[in-house]
C-alpha cells in the first residue's frame, strides 16, 4: 500500500459471504490468510444482511490503514455509505458479484491471490464519487424502466442473483409496462422531457451494457442518456444497440455531461442506484467533492 511497501498493514477486510452465489466467503477467507502470511494484521468481517457493511465500514475506518471489500456492487455501496471520510482510507476490492461495474471500469483482479497483493501496491486511482440525495454510489442510475425491473426483484429476491434471474422480472414488467413522463433538469439548464433516463459515473452498466460509453469515474461529472420515449419497443431497440455499442445512433437518444442533475415526475417513477432499488422521485444527483482512492495493480513496464 501506498507508504507502507513491504512492512505491516493493518487490514479491515469486510465481505458478504453469500455474494456470487456463495464465492464471497470463500475469497474473503482466502484473501485474510494471504495477508496474515505476508505479515499484514488482518481483522475480517461478514455481513449478515442489509446495512451490515455500512455499520462495520463505520466501525473500522478509523482502525485500519487499508479497508478491503469483498462482494458485489451492493456490498461496496454499502461500504461508501458507511465512511465519515471516504478520501481517508484507501480501498482494495475483490469484486464477486453479479455485474461488478468498478472494477470491470479498473480492470481489477478477479483472483484472491492477486487482488491481496493490492494492499501493497503504491499505485491508486482517485474515484468521484456521486449523490443521489444523501446516498453515495459509484455506478449508474435508472430512473423508469430498468428501475422498475430492480424494484420487481426486490420484492420477490429470495437469494442470490445471477444474470438469468433478470429475465422473468424484465418480461414481467414488460407486461405492464406504462411510459413515465419525466423531466429532466441539468446543471440548472431548461428542462427536458424524457421517458428514461440512465445517469452514469462508470461506463459500464450492469455487467452487459453501455448506455454512456464516455463516463469516467474520475471525470469530475457525471454522463446522462436521455431516452426522449420508452415505450416497449424503444426499450427492446435501446438493449440490443446498448450491447452492441450503438445506442448513440438510435433516434430520440441525447448525451449530457453535467455536475447536478434532478429528475421530476407528475406520478411517483421507481428509480435504482447500482442495481438496488432506490425509492422514486423525485431525485437530485451530485458530484461529492471527495474522491476515494481505490487500489489498483501497478502498470506493467513498457505499458502505454
Amino acid at each position: 500500500m501506498a507508504g507502507k511497501g513491504l512492512s505491516q498493514v493493518r487490514v479491515q477486510l469486510i465481505a458478504n459471504p453469500i455474494a456470487g452465489g456463495g464465492a464471497g466467503a470463500d475469497s474473503a477467507e482466502r484473501v485474510a490468510a494471504m495477508l496474515r502470511g505476508r505479515g499484514h494484521r488482518v481483522e475480517c468481517h461478514f455481513t449478515r444482511g442489509a446495512g451490515d457493511a455500512q455499520r462495520l465500514a463505520a466501525a473500522a475506518e478509523s482502525a485500519c490503514d487499508c479497508l478491503f471489500v469483498v462482494g458485489g456492487d451492493g456490498t461496496l455501496n454499502e461500504v461508501l455509505n458507511g465512511l465519515e471520510d471516504p478520501s481517508r482510507v484507501p480501498l482494495a476490492l475483490l469484486a464477486v458479484g453479479t455485474a461488478n461495474m468498478l472494477a470491470r471500469d479498473l480492470d481489477l483482479p478477479s483472483e484472491p491471490g492477486a487482488a491481496a497483493a493490492l494492499v501493497e501496491s503504491e499505485t491508486t486511482r482517485s474515484v468521484d464519487l456521486a449523490r443521489i440525495g444523501k446516498h453515495r454510489f459509484f455506478g449508474n442510475v435508472g430512473v423508469g424502466f430498468d428501475a422498475a425491473v430492480v424494484a420487481d426483484i426486490a420484492r420477490r429476491r429470495a437469494g442470490t442473483l445471477g444474470f438469468r434471474a433478470y429475465l422473468a422480472p424484465i418480461f414481467r414488467v414488460l407486461s405492464r409496462y406504462r411510459e413515465p413522463l419525466l423531466e429532466v433538469r441539468m446543471d440548472g439548464g431548461a428542462p427536458r422531457l424524457a421517458g428514461w433516463v440512465v445517469v452514469s459515473n462508470l461506463s459500464n452498466y450492469g455487467g452487459l451494457f453501455t448506455f454512456s460509453p464516455e463516463a469516467r469515474c474520475d471525470s469530475g461529472h457525471l454522463e446522462v442518456c436521455v431516452f426522449t420515449r420508452a415505450r416497449r419497443r424503444d426499450l427492446v431497440r435501446a438493449a440490443a444497440a446498448s450491447r452492441r455499442g450503438r445506442l448513440e445512433a438510435l433516434p430520440g437518444v441525447s448525451y449530457h455531461s453535467a455536475r447536478r442533475i434532478v429528475v421530476t415526475s407528475g406520478e411517483p417513477v421507481p428509480v435504482q442506484v447500482d442495481g438496488d432499488a432506490w425509492g422514486t422521485t423525485p431525485v437530485e444527483l451530485a458530484i461529492e467533492p471527495s474522491p476515494v482512492r481505490i487500489l489498483v495493480s501497478a502498470p506493467r513496464a513498457g505499458a502505454g
